[in-house]
């Protein structure tokens, strides 16, 4: 679904017109956010809890980003979500953007190793602070962050955000061509439809419903569930290691789990 940055800043206005009408924002923009006169809706976007430098076992880097890059020579998700709340002491803005072990450098070199996709690879940050101030600070050090990087593949759609985000907020975004997205995922999945790892003794499902003998209702729901989404953007939440675990699996069951999933992703 194409829609034009113009038309969702129009109307943003109409949205916020019940809010401070005197309150006008004028940040410095960036080059891409400059350029943006008309910005194509992903089709598709990857839900990614990727941690932090404390939580090691959550990274996300290059391999475990690729089975989300491109497959057989075909391009999959067009944006990149990730989200993430952070612990005491963790600074994910630099987590997710550090160029030694960031995970948007990471997101690159993937891209890199893939090929060249036909158009760039969106990535967007969660939505950090307490009360509008803070968040707008949040914004300002992600969009710099990003700026330092050298990303040709990859842009800065935006943010995304769970629960209620203020007037303010949202007039910020706009005023930094910046997309605003709720982590409302379309299709979710987890460990518990891959037979591979299911297929192990004693291993449950995270919270102990399923065992390997539901891999089979497990996976035929997943299907479904894809076949039911309608038009607009795909959200999937494939959990922290369930696409990387199906694409990693030598089970035919997993195999063709993973061609389903792909053909709704292209």
């Amino acid at each position: 679904m194409n829609i034009r940055l113009a038309t969702i800043l129009a109307l943003s206005f109409q949205l916020l017109a019940c809010g401070n009408p005197s309150e006008r924002f004028s940040p410095e923009l960036y080059s891409w956010e400059a350029a943006r006169d008309s910005i194509a809706m992903p089709s598709s976007a990857w839900i990614i809890h990727c941690g932090s430098p404390e939580r090691a076992i959550y990274r996300f880097g290059e391999e475990r980003l690729a089975p989300g890059v491109a497959c057989d020579g075909e391009w999959l998700f067009q944006c990149f979500m990730f989200c993430e709340a952070p612990c005491e002491g963790e600074d994910l803005p630099d987590y997710w953007l550090n160029p030694g072990y960031g995970t948007v450098p990471a997101l690159e070199k993937a891209i890199e190793a893939a090929g060249d996709p036909p158009s760039k690879r969106y990535f967007t940050v969660s939505l950090i602070g307490d009360g509008d101030d803070e968040i707008f600070a949040h914004m300002d050090r992600v969009r710099s962050l990003f700026a330092a990087l050298d990303c040709p593949h990859v842009e800065l759609l935006g943010f995304s955000y769970s629960g209620d985000v203020s007037d303010r907020v949202k007039k910020y975004a706009e005023a930094c061509h910046e997309l605003l997205l709720e982590e409302m995922a379309s299709v979710s999945f987890d460990y518990s439809v891959v037979e591979d790892i299911m297929d192990q003794p004693g291993v449950k499902s995270m919270d102990g419903k399923y065992t390997l003998k539901d891999v089979p209702a497990r996976q035929k729901a997943l299907v479904e569930s894809l076949n039911s989404c309608g038009e607009g953007m795909l959200v999937m939440d494939c959990g922290i290691n369930g696409l990387y675990q199906l694409s990693h699996s030598p089970y035919a069951s997993d195999k063709a789990l993973l061609k389903e999933i792909y053909n709704h992703i292209r």
